[in-house]
């Protein structure tokens, strides 16, 4: 059954938009973004930002906001929340 909504997901664009829409109307985003990190991500979060290259990333006011069903990225651009690296956990 999951391999057929996902089937069904990836060939029908309508179908995935109006899914993401319900999902984040019902907060299942904010759920995912505020679960707890497990220590792969926190040890890779905590080099990431120890990083003197770090600094030098030019980022917009908004960046790693996340509204409804998207995040704002470091240069503006919105995508769907966990779509760059998959779920925090």
């Amino acid at each position: 059954m999951r391999d057929l909504v996902k089937l069904l997901l990836k060939r029908n664009y309508s179908v995935f938009k109006v899914s993401r829409l319900l999902l984040s109307s019902m907060g299942f985003f904010k759920k995912k973004i505020h679960s707890k990190v497990d220590e792969f991500w926190k040890n890779r979060i905590d080099l990431v930002l120890l990083s003197p290259d770090n600094e030098k990333i030019h980022r917009v006011a908004n960046a790693g906001k996340v509204m409804k069903d998207t995040q704002v990225m470091h240069n503006g651009i919105k995508i769907h929340v966990g779509s760059y690296y998959g779920n925090a956990n």
